[in-house]
């Protein structure tokens, strides 16, 4: 299928976003964009309660949150927090109490303002009529799914894998079960890719199993 993407002025350009890879990536794909860009500030809307569970946790777990935030903000080219993030984890590997909670906080203000950004720009998307690359390409459904190349993308943490996921989703829970089907979207959807790979791995190597 050839896919058209959307014109220049019509993909959602936000402040404090470097999207030019993802656009590639997502081939144009503005609602997929926006999705993901939801659900990384829902994700994070509690950041603050987070971070005072997480003093009492120690500094494993401090280092954790801070190491995951920064790959969930890289992965979306969501600068600021990304270089917040990446700090606050360097502060928590040298048990900077001080530097850690001073980044954090800096990585929630942006988070919190990225919000109102995404807001503003998924009500102009929402008016945005359905394009060719809105839609995942779809095999056909006699088509047999190739598991294991499926996790070796990604592996790859590509973003191209979550139009993937979203062709092959129906078959995918078919083939491994509503329960591992939840679990794998769950994952897709916290861009947990190394989570996701493992999982149907797993059932891969349970179904070739003797």
């Amino acid at each position: 299928m050839t896919a058209t993407t959307h014109s220049a002025h019509e993909w959602p350009e936000i402040d404090g976003v470097d999207s030019a890879d993802i656009r590639e990536q997502l081939r144009g794909d503005a609602r997929l964009f926006m999705r993901l860009m939801r659900r990384l500030v829902a994700d994070y809307a509690n950041l603050g309660a987070t971070l005072a569970a997480a003093d009492t946790e120690g500094w494993s777990v401090r280092q954790s949150l801070a190491h995951k935030l920064k790959g969930a903000a890289g992965t979306l080219g969501v600068t600021k927090v990304f270089d917040c993030a990446r700090d606050a984890e360097m502060a928590a590997k040298a048990r900077n109490l001080t530097a850690y909670r001073q980044l954090m906080a800096c990585a929630e203000a942006e988070l919190g303002a990225l919000g109102g950004k995404v807001r503003a720009a998924d009500a102009a998307v929402a008016t945005l009529r359905p394009q060719p690359s809105d839609q995942p390409e779809l095999p056909g459904d006699t088509e047999p799914v190739d598991l294991a190349a499926f996790a070796a993308l990604l592996r790859t943490q590509s973003l191209a894998s979550l139009r993937k996921f979203d062709a092959l989703e129906p078959r995918l829970n078919r083939l491994l079960g509503a329960e591992a089907g939840e679990a794998l979207r769950g994952h897709i959807d916290h861009l947990r890719f190394d989570a996701a790979a493992e999982l149907v791995e797993r059932c891969l190597g349970s179904a070739s199993a003797p």
